[in-house]
C-alpha cells in the first residue's frame, strides 16, 4: 500500500466491507514466488517450524523489532490519504503516536483525538476523531505458498470498538477489486468479542463457512502466535501451534482452483477502530494498541 495509491479493500468480519478504488499498482512478478524488493532475506530466529512430513521450512522473510525504529527496507506505513483505505470511522495516519518501534517490540496503535478533524480520503473525505494504523510490506516483501507466522497480543481492553488484524493482501489485482483477487486475515480480534480470533479467506465465491467463528485462544492481551500454512490447495490456520482452522475454497468461474490464491501476497498489521455487530462501548479508552512481538515467514 504505497503513496503512490493503490486499489485496496478489507471486510470487517462477513458484515461489512470497505472497497476502495484510488488507482493502480506496478505488477509483481507472476506465479507462486516470493518477491523481495529492496531488503535481503533474513535468518528467522528460533527453532525451524516442522512440516507434516517431518521436514523443516525454510527462512524467507522475518523482523524481530530489535531497533528504536520501523526497518524502511521491510516495512512502510499505509495511510488512507494514500490508499483511501479505512474501518469505520477510522483515519489511519502516519504519526509516532500511532506506529512506534521500542524495546523490541512494534506497537500499533488506534486513538481517539481529542478534538475532530477532515481525513483526507480523495473525494470522499470524512471528519473523525479516531486515528489508527496500518504497517504493511508492500513493495518490500512478497510471497505466494509458504508459512506466516505472527507473534502477538491484542488491545487489553474488553469493551467493544477495536478491530486489530494480522492479514495478507495480493501485490497486484490480477483477477479484479477486492475481493476477487482475494485477502487472507490470519488473525483478526474485535476487542467486545472476547477471547476469539477470527482467521478466514475472502475472495469470489467465498461464503460464511471460508470464516472461521470458533477460534480461541487463552487471552487475547497475552502474546500468542497466530499462524497460516498456505497451500495451493489449501489453508491451515494455526494458534499457538494447534489448527484451529482449515480450508479449500471453489472461486467462481471463470477462476479455478488455486486462483485467486496464486499470487503474491504482501504483510498488514493493522490496528483501528471497527465491530461488526457492536456499537462501542461508551467508556471504550482511548487508546488500543496491537504489540507485534515478530514476523516470521517460510517457505
Amino acid at each position: 500500500m504505497p503513496r503512490r495509491r493503490v486499489v485496496l479493500s478489507m471486510v470487517v468480519g462477513m458484515m461489512a466491507s470497505v472497497v476502495v478504488a484510488l488507482g493502480t499498482i506496478e505488477p509483481a512478478a507472476a506465479g507462486p514466488v516470493a518477491v523481495s524488493a529492496g531488503t535481503t532475506t533474513s535468518d528467522c530466529a528460533g527453532v525451524l517450524p516442522q512440516k507434516a512430513d517431518g521436514s523443516r521450512w525454510v527462512c524467507a522473510f522475518s523482523d524481530e523489532f530489535s531497533g528504536s525504529s520501523l526497518n524502511s527496507s521491510k516495512w512502510m506505513v499505509a495511510t488512507t490519504a494514500g490508499t483511501g483505505f479505512m474501518t469505520r470511522d477510522t483515519c489511519y495516519v502516519d504519526s509516532s503516536s500511532n506506529v512506534t518501534v521500542r524495546q523490541g517490540m512494534l506497537n500499533v496503535v488506534a486513538r481517539k483525538q481529542s478534538n475532530s478533524f477532515v481525513c483526507d480520503r480523495g473525494s470522499a473525505d470524512f471528519t473523525t476523531k479516531r486515528t489508527g494504523g496500518v504497517v504493511t510490506s508492500y513493495g518490500r516483501f512478497t510471497q505466494a505458498y509458504g508459512r506466516f507466522d505472527f507473534r502477538a497480543k491484542y488491545p487489553s481492553t474488553r469493551l467493544a470498538g477495536f478491530d486489530g488484524n494480522l492479514w495478507l493482501y495480493p501485490q497486484t489485482q490480477t483477477y479484479g477489486g477486492w475481493p476477487a483477487s482475494g485477502e487472507i486475515d490470519v488473525a483478526e480480534h474485535w476487542s467486545g468479542h472476547g477471547d476469539l480470533v477470527v482467521p478466514g479467506i475472502h475472495y469470489s465465491g467465498s461464503t460464511r463457512d471460508d470464516i472461521a467463528w470458533t477460534c480461541t485462544v487463552n487471552d487475547v492481551r497475552q502474546f500468542h502466535t497466530y499462524s497460516v500454512e498456505w497451500k495451493p490447495t489449501e489453508m491451515r490456520f494455526l494458534f499457538d501451534g494447534n489448527l484451529c482452522f482449515r480450508r479449500s475454497w471453489t472461486p467462481n468461474s471463470p477462476l479455478q482452483s488455486p486462483q485467486p490464491f496464486d499470487k503474491p501476497f504482501y504483510i498488514l498489521l493493522s490496528q483501528g477502530f471497527g465491530d461488526p455487530y457492536y456499537s462501542f462501548a461508551p467508556n471504550l479508552p482511548s487508546s488500543g494498541t496491537l504489540a507485534v512481538d515478530w514476523v516470521r515467514v517460510y517457505k
